[in-house]
C-alpha cells in the first residue's frame, strides 16, 4: 500500500496504514462469518488512502485565509 499512496511513507503515515488494513482485515473476517455482506479488497483501501489525502488537502486549503 505504501508503494501506491506514497504520502504515507511517514512513522505517522505508517500507523494510518497499519490502521486502514487492520479495518480490512475486520471486514474480511466478519464477511466470512457472515456478519456483513461485502468486503474491502485492497484496492479499496488504496483508494481510501488516495481520498483521504485529497480531502486532508483540501480541508487544510479551504482553512487557510486568502
Amino acid at each position: 500500500m505504501l508503494a501506491k499512496a506514497k504520502h504515507y511513507r511517514t512513522d505517522a503515515g505508517r500507523d494510518i496504514v497499519n490502521k486502514m488494513v487492520r479495518v480490512a482485515d475486520l471486514t474480511r473476517n466478519a464477511f466470512m462469518n457472515g456478519d456483513i455482506s461485502t468486503v474491502m479488497s485492497p484496492r479499496t483501501v488504496i483508494t481510501w488512502a488516495e481520498n483521504a489525502d485529497i480531502f486532508r488537502t483540501s480541508a487544510s486549503r479551504s482553512a487557510s485565509p486568502s
